[in-house]
């Protein structure tokens, strides 16, 4: 088995911290949050999501605490909607980490919240999410192109009305 790092615990515990309190709505309450959580907005080229921004939909990159993780946050119409971690990440597909971490994750948060609400997607890029309060927790492993894992908390509703949004928008 590969070294994690982050170990997973480690990583269990900021996604789970963030769920705790009160979910940010405001950019002000977002700075708190960030301020709470240890995370550092830096500076990137946005134009590296797959989406386009436009002035209902703003995301910020960040820095955590934790050794090779990093994230996205979303503001839609002005509300904080969620944030992305990102980690266990390597060039390629198919990567080991990834396929390691993804389950003990799994397990560990479970452990703490209760089964998944929901879980798909294949054998070698699975999901699933669960459901606390007004949030979900999400959880991916990617393994096209580069692999990693992706987690992370976001409001149901505000997701909901931007996930609409984006389909009406679809031509």
């Amino acid at each position: 088995m590969p070294e994690l790092s982050p170990p997973v615990e480690s990583l269990v515990r900021l996604p789970l911290d963030m769920i705790k309190g009160t979910w940010p709505t405001t950019e002000d309450d977002r700075h708190r949050f960030y301020e709470r959580l240890g995370l550092r907005q830096v500076e990137w080229d946005s134009s590296a999501v797959d989406r386009q921004e436009d002035e209902r939909t703003v995301s910020h990159r960040f820095e955590t605490p934790l050794v090779s993780v990093d994230g996205i946050d979303t503001m839609f119409r002005g509300e904080f909607l969620g944030l992305s971690l990102f980690a266990y990440n390597e060039a390629g597909d198919d990567g080991v980490k990834s396929r390691t971490a993804y389950p003990l994750l799994k397990d560990a948060i479970s452990l703490r919240l209760g089964s998944p609400v929901e879980e798909w997607g294949t054998a070698r890029e699975p999901a699933c999410f669960w459901t606390t309060g007004e949030l979900q927790l999400e959880m991916y492993c990617f393994q096209r192109l580069a692999s990693g894992v992706m987690l992370g908390p976001s409001h149901a509703e505000r997701s909901a009305a931007n996930d609409r949004e984006a389909a009406d928008a679809q031509p």
